[in-house]
């Protein structure tokens, strides 16, 4: 595959599934820049993927940003209380 073939097939991908990527990443990161950041670098891992010749399908992008998720929720300890928490915090300072 040539390097245009691999622009085409990453763009596609892009455009296909960047929206629903990031509602999956933010429904974990309830911070809309974080949840942005998270996909920005799952395109940037798949993009590099793609360059070392690997063939990539949305299933793998998911994988990428899960990685990035779990890794994000590890360092700062967070678990599902505390998730519980600060949706609930959220929920009544909105009503």
């Amino acid at each position: 595959m040539d390097s245009t073939e691999k622009q085409n097939e990453f763009l596609s991908l892009f455009d296909t599934h960047a929206d629903e990527l990031f509602s999956h990443c933010f429904s974990r990161i309830p911070d809309p820049a974080e949840a942005q950041e998270l996909v920005e670098k799952t395109f940037k891992r798949g993009w590099d993927e793609i360059v070392e010749g690997k063939q990539l399908q949305i299933a793998e992008f998911y994988r990428l940003l899960d990685e990035l998720v779990n890794a994000r929720i590890g360092a700062r300890g967070l678990s599902l209380p505390a998730l519980f928490s600060y949706f609930s915090g959220r929920m009544r300072s909105s009503s």
